[in-house]
Parts: C-alpha cells; sequence; structure tokens
C-alpha cells in the first residue's frame, strides 16, 4: 500500500486512466488544430485506443459489458453476416449434393 502511495504522489486512490505514449502526447504540440494536426490529430489518435489500454479498470457498466472483448471474439464461432444462416445447405444436402 506505500508502494502505491509514493509512486501516485502520496495519494491512496488508484489512477483511473493509463499514461499516454509519448509519441502519442507529442500531437498536441505540433502544428494547428484548424489543419488537422496539434490537439486534433491527439484526440483522433487517442479514439482509436482500445478502452483496455487506456484504463486500468472498466469505469462504467457499459465498458465492464466490453471489456476484453477482442479475447471473446477470438474464442466464438463466426457466425455469417447479417444473421443468415446456411443451416438447409450445411444439413439438408449430402457432400455430394444428394441426399
Amino acid at each position: 500500500s506505500s508502494g502505491i502511495n509514493a509512486e501516485y504522489g502520496g495519494s491512496s486512490k488508484v489512477p483511473e486512466m493509463r499514461g499516454v505514449i509519448q509519441t502519442s502526447k507529442q500531437l498536441i504540440y505540433t502544428g494547428l488544430s484548424s489543419e488537422g494536426d496539434g490537439r486534433k490529430a491527439y484526440l483522433i489518435k487517442r479514439k482509436d485506443v482500445n478502452p483496455e489500454k487506456k484504463f486500468e479498470y472498466p469505469l462504467t457498466s457499459s465498458l465492464e459489458v466490453g471489456w476484453d472483448i477482442h479475447n471473446v471474439a477470438k474464442t466464438m464461432e463466426v457466425l455469417p453476416r447479417y444473421g443468415k444462416s446456411r443451416i438447409v445447405r450445411d444439413t439438408f444436402f449430402a457432400e455430394n449434393g444428394v441426399m
């Protein structure tokens, strides 16, 4: 506990958001937002970072639902587009096309 307090400036509260990498932080200081650089470029780049990389833990219930969804999605079976399935083709027809 004392290590955490020293690490975060004497506060017993653990920070909610992780620090920004230096290359992203440098975007703020280069160019003008009106030209698509500066703050605007920083915010666009920061928006593309997954919440798991931005925050230490899910802050809201909506973040809890989708937290670490990328790992869950890798284990799931890929479903057909628009919810359509090939049930007839996969179960009715034999491999040679005739049952």
